[in-house]
């Protein structure tokens, strides 16, 4: 996707008025988001935002349960006004999704989807985890590990000697300068945004691993993985379907698929609402 990315962005004449107009409804929707955050003010707001400004001393705000480097990728987001920095990440978040799945239909029905309402609305960073699963393997497991629920599992089929030696690196440069950051986590994550099935969803997960096995270079072997570790999660929200949702939407070769899939995350998010 990257090398795709790359060339698409190569200076030719011909791409300069797409490049453009890129640029402007970027710009555009940074605005609308940036007015929009500016009278609610979520996640972004209440807890990257103010653990990334601290990166000395991230988990000094309660709430937050990502791993350090986190709010390294955030930092400059962060240096932003609060509303323009949210604004910034949604509408990065929705050009990833873009230009992930790229036609206009399947657009359309990720567009629409329950996960990527919530993420933002909530302001939530679950686009870093999609560009983990899109990013060549020796980089993907720290990305992944920013927000696991809905993707633990994917990472089985980036398990080789250089991914794991750079996410060994990760972890121990990032014990060196935060010391034992687990320990200083505060808080629980639990609440009305509970989505989980666990532990009555555990069956679903070994059905889709034993599946995998027998069928191991299936082209929904990711989103299947993803779908294995929501059921096999205590603990996720909405948002947290966002990779899934739009790694099934993108392999999905009808209309009617995309849209079933959208109208599956509704159903779920609405079967599954809590009260408090």
């Amino acid at each position: 996707m990257i090398g795709s990315l790359a060339r698409t962005f190569r200076p030719c004449n011909k791409r300069w008025p797409g490049i453009v107009a890129f640029a402007a409804a970027f710009l555009l929707v940074t605005v609308l988001f940036a007015n929009f955050a500016t009278a609610k003010g979520e996640d972004w707001a209440n807890f990257f935002r103010p653990a990334a400004l601290n990166l000395r001393a991230p988990y000094s705000v309660d709430g937050v349960f990502n791993p350090p480097w986190t709010f390294l990728i955030l930092a400059p987001l962060a240096w932003l006004p609060s509303h323009v920095g949210a604004a910034v990440l949604a509408s990065f978040t929705l050009a990833v999704l873009v230009g992930y799945v790229k036609d206009w239909y399947k657009v359309a029905a990720l567009m629409l989807s329950a996960p990527t309402l919530a993420v933002l609305y909530f302001e939530q960073i679950d686009v870093i985890p999609l560009l983990a699963l899109l990013s060549p393997t020796w980089m993907a497991l720290p990305l992944l590990m920013i927000k696991p629920q809905g993707v633990f599992l994917a990472a089985l089929r980036r398990l080789n000697r250089t991914s794991i030696a750079v996410l060994f690196t990760v972890v121990a440069i990032s014990f060196l300068v935060w010391g034992l950051w687990p320990l200083g986590i505060r808080g629980t994550p639990d609440g009305p945004h509970n989505r989980s099935l666990f532990p009555w969803s555990l069956g679903l997960t070994f059905v889709i691993l034993l599946w995998l096995k027998v069928h191991p270079n299936s082209e929904h072997a990711d989103g299947l993985l993803c779908l294995a570790s929501v059921a096999a999660c205590p603990y996720w929200a909405i948002h947290s379907m966002l990779p899934m949702t739009a790694l099934f939407i993108k392999g999905m070769k009808s209309r009617a698929a995309c849209f079933g899939i959208c109208a599956a995350t509704w159903g779920y998010a609405l079967l599954t609402q809590q009260s408090g």
